[in-house]
């Protein structure tokens, strides 16, 4: 029996990370089988270099680079919409200008604030859309950025379910989900809506969390700036000064409780602590990581560095411990649900920060492959 399958479209796509596990695999015959019965064959990114790692993953999506609020962008997905009758939209619109992380006051004036009423459109435009799924940060829902007067009082989840109601979507949900409830070692909180037209769509069971120890402890120890044998496990360069504080900041625990004034944080400009008390700081090896971000390289980052495990003394009686710098990209592939041997585009390898911003931007795929398990067919 053929196999039927659901066409999907991405918009503000990434690299494509959440949709790894869309990816086909090969029956007996050698031919291409999609194991959850969707295929995507339609996605748009503005930044280039992204466009062309998405189509190294996926190479037989069409991928529509540039702005989705330039006409020609948005006229060209309507129409390949329509061509191939998308069923599914799948859209993570920016959230770096709404997100906890950012501390600017006037965030919710930034125009990228209305990217998400292109979805919408694209959405009334194709109209053999039947399942959308949105997410976004922690906080997306319940803001009201004033770039988006058409809210009208509403905040952004009222919104989304009043404009999805309006186009047809019977059943409609949305939740706060932690992707390390989902087959992620990451703590990664997102805002998730799921919506279908005429078949109700289940949330998936929340499983046992997965500890950063069962994660990547198997990868053997390195110093910052330490190579390895092994692909993409090779440890980013650390000022000597900061790695002589982590060298001493316990596992689980930040630089800013070292009791020895030596290691502990210098701040500039009169910054207090508070202002970057997730900065300089361990992750814990019995619970899954905190979330990742682009920059994650970044001393200053939020709680970005490895575990590291108890080495003993140094010549002052003072507790040292290994791994004083941030993750590996191996083990960020890791962390964040995707197999050690993802196949990174080779004109991507020898970019860190490009494969850093990619998976600190990512929609964790492990929690896109449990929703689509769940989405009606």
């Amino acid at each position: 029996m053929e196999q039927k399958i659901m066409k999907s479209m991405t918009l503000f796509a990434n690299g494509g990370i959440g949709e790894y596990y869309l990816r086909p695999e090969k029956d007996n015959n050698g031919n291409d089988v999609f194991p959850l019965r969707v295929k995507n064959v339609l996605a748009n990114e503005l930044i280039f270099n992204r466009c062309l790692w998405y189509q190294s993953i996926y190479p037989y999506c069409n991928v529509i680079p540039g702005s989705i609020e330039s006409p020609d962008v948005f006229n060209k997905l309507v129409e390949l919409g329509n061509q191939e009758q998308i069923e599914f939209l799948q859209a993570s619109p920016p959230c770096q200008k709404i997100t906890i992380a950012n501390n600017n006051k006037n965030k919710g004036n930034d125009p990228i604030n209305r990217l998400v009423l292109y979805a919408l459109d694209i959405i009334r435009q194709v109209p053999t859309i039947k399942r959308v799924l949105f997410e976004n940060a922690q906080n997306w829902f319940s803001s009201c950025p004033g770039a988006v007067p058409e809210l009208k009082g509403r905040n952004i989840g009222e919104f989304l379910c009043d404009e999805l109601r309006a186009m047809g979507f019977k059943y409609i949900h949305k939740r706060i989900l932690n992707a390390a409830d989902f087959g992620t070692p990451q703590n990664r909180k997102r805002s998730i809506l799921i919506a279908s037209k005429d078949v109700d769509w289940e949330w998936p069971k929340e499983e046992d969390k997965i500890s950063l120890k069962t994660a990547i402890s198997h990868l053997p120890s390195l110093e910052a700036g330490e190579f390895s044998d092994i692909p993409f496990h090779d440890a980013p360069v650390c000022s000597p000064k900061i790695v002589e504080i982590m060298r001493h900041t316990p596992t689980g625990k930040s630089a800013w409780e070292n009791t020895n004034p030596l290691y502990r944080p210098t701040l500039k400009n009169g910054r207090t602590p508070k202002e970057y008390c997730s900065a300089y700081s361990r992750n814990d090896w019995d619970k899954p990581c905190c979330a990742i971000l682009m920059k994650s390289k970044s001393n200053g980052g939020m709680r970005c560095f490895h575990p590291g495990n108890y080495k003993g003394k140094d010549e002052n009686g003072d507790d040292i411990y290994s791994d004083a710098r941030n993750f590996t990209i191996r083990e960020l592939l890791i962390i964040c649900g995707l197999p050690e041997d993802y196949p990174t585009p080779d004109f991507a390898a020898n970019n860190d920060q490009l494969i850093r911003d990619i998976l600190g931007e990512s929609f964790a795929p492990q929690l896109v492959k449990r929703l689509i398990q769940t989405m009606p067919k």
